[in-house]
């Protein structure tokens, strides 16, 4: 067995072509093995799956939804407050009524038939 200076079962991964989308420092680069695309920082060696182009999109996000979406949210904080103090105020009338029913409030009448 001779001990050759080639990588066998190695692919090395390459630079992809010049993207003019991307920021200066960052590169294309493309895995050897897979055939993927990553982009690579050489400055801060910080590597991504996705495009910096799809991290600048989200800087792009609508401010109007973000107002819709808390308002929901407050919304639905509200409702379950009001929820919590219906349950609370039902357990404790029947802590102070000992589990009895006090009043029946259905009527006796069947004219609804």
């Amino acid at each position: 067995m001779s001990s050759g200076s080639g990588s066998f079962g190695r692919a090395v991964p390459g630079y992809a072509s010049e993207d003019p989308s991307l920021p200066k420092p960052w590169r294309g680069l493309v895995d050897g093995i897979t055939g993927y695309l990553y982009y690579w920082n050489p400055d801060t060696n910080v590597m991504h799956y996705h495009s910096i182009t799809f991290w600048r999109k989200l800087d792009e996000f609508p401010t109007a939804l973000y107002y819709i979406f808390n308002t929901m949210l407050l919304t639905l904080l509200v409702f379950h407050m009001y929820w919590w103090k219906l349950i609370c105020l039902m357990i404790m009338r029947q802590l102070n009524n000992k589990g009895q029913v006090t009043d029946d409030v259905r009527s006796d009448s069947e004219d609804d038939e």
